[in-house]
C-alpha cells in the first residue's frame, strides 16, 4: 500500500503542474458541479455594515486591551465575516488576560476546526471539556472530538445496508386476459406477486499523507430484487469503483471544498 500511495501521489503532482491555464477551468466545473454546499456569505450590504462594526471593535480593542468583552464580539463579527484568522488571533489575546475562560477555549476549538487545524482544535477542546462545561456545551465538544478522530483516522470505512419486500397486485404491469378478443398466454397476463429486495454501498478511504490529504477510495455499490412468481423482473447489480481522489485548495481558496 505504501508504495501505491507513492505513485498516486506522483500522479498527483503531476495533475496540479499540467495543463498551465487549462487546469483553473477543470477545477472550476469541479467545484460548481462537484463540491459541497458551503456557507453562504452575508449579503453585500451587511457585510459592509458587519465590516464597520468589525474595524470599530477593532478601534476600541486597540485603547481598552483588556476589556474581554469587546475582544469577544469582536471575534464574533470576525468570523461571521469569514475572517478567522482575526478572530483566533482576538480570542487567543483574550486568554493572555484571563487563561480561564473555557468559552472562548472552546470557541477556539471550533475555529481552528473550521480552519482544518484539527490538532490544535483538539487541545482547546480537551481544556474547555476539563472545565466541566454545561451540558448542551459538553455535547458540542464531544460532537466535534469525535469528528475529529473520524477526520484524523488513516483508514476509515463506511457504508450502509437496506432490505425489505413488497406486494404488488400486478407486478408485471400487464392488461387485461384478452387482446381484440384473443385470449393471453398467462405469463402475458395480469399477476400479483410478492418480492424481496435489498441494497447497500460501502466506502473505504486510505488517506495519502499529502498537504491537501487526497485519499485512495475504494467504493461499491449492490442491489438486489426477486419475486416469487415473476422472476423474469428480478434483478441484481453490483458495481465497484477504485481510484484516488483529490482535494484542491488552489488557485482559488473557494475551492478547497472541491475534489476531483
Amino acid at each position: 500500500m505504501a508504495d501505491f500511495s507513492r505513485h498516486i501521489v506522483t500522479l498527483l503532482s503531476a495533475l496540479r503542474r499540467f495543463g498551465g491555464p487549462l487546469l483553473p477551468l477543470v477545477l472550476l466545473l469541479v467545484g460548481l458541479l462537484g463540491g459541497p454546499a458551503s456557507a453562504q456569505p452575508p449579503p453585500d450590504a451587511e457585510r459592509a455594515r458587519l465590516q464597520e462594526q468589525k474595524e470599530a471593535l477593532f478601534q476600541r480593542m486597540l485603547r481598552d486591551p483588556a476589556n474581554l468583552d469587546v475582544a469577544f464580539a469582536y471575534a464574533d463579527l470576525a468570523a461571521k465575516l469569514g475572517d478567522n484568522e482575526a478572530a483566533v488571533s482576538a480570542l487567543e489575546r483574550m486568554l493572555l488576560f484571563n487563561p480561564n475562560l473555557p468559552r472562548v477555549d472552546l470557541e477556539l476549538g471550533a475555529l481552528y476546526f473550521r480552519m482544518g487545524s484539527y490538532e490544535i482544535s483538539r487541545t482547546y477542546f480537551e481544556r474547555a471539556l476539563a472545565a466541566n462545561p454545561p451540558a448542551d456545551a459538553k455535547a458540542r465538544i464531544d460532537t466535534y472530538l469525535a469528528e475529529i478522530a473520524r477526520l484524523g483516522a488513516t483508514r476509515r470505512f463506511s457504508g450502509y445496508f437496506a432490505f425489505g419486500g413488497q406486494y404488488q397486485s400486478n407486478a408485471n404491469l400487464a392488461g387485461s386476459s384478452f387482446v381484440s378478443g384473443i385470449q393471453l398466454a398467462p405469463e402475458f397476463t395480469k399477476q400479483s406477486d410478492v418480492n424481496i429486495f435489498g441494497g447497500g454501498s460501502f466506502l473505504y478511504s486510505y488517506d495519502l499523507g499529502t498537504q491537501t490529504r487526497d485519499t485512495l477510495e475504494v467504493a461499491g455499490i449492490g442491489f438486489g430484487n426477486h419475486h416469487r412468481i415473476v422472476t423474469r423482473l428480478d434483478l441484481g447489480l453490483v458495481e465497484a469503483t477504485v481510484g484516488p481522489r483529490f482535494n484542491f485548495s488552489e488557485p482559488f481558496d473557494w475551492m478547497k471544498s472541491a475534489s476531483l
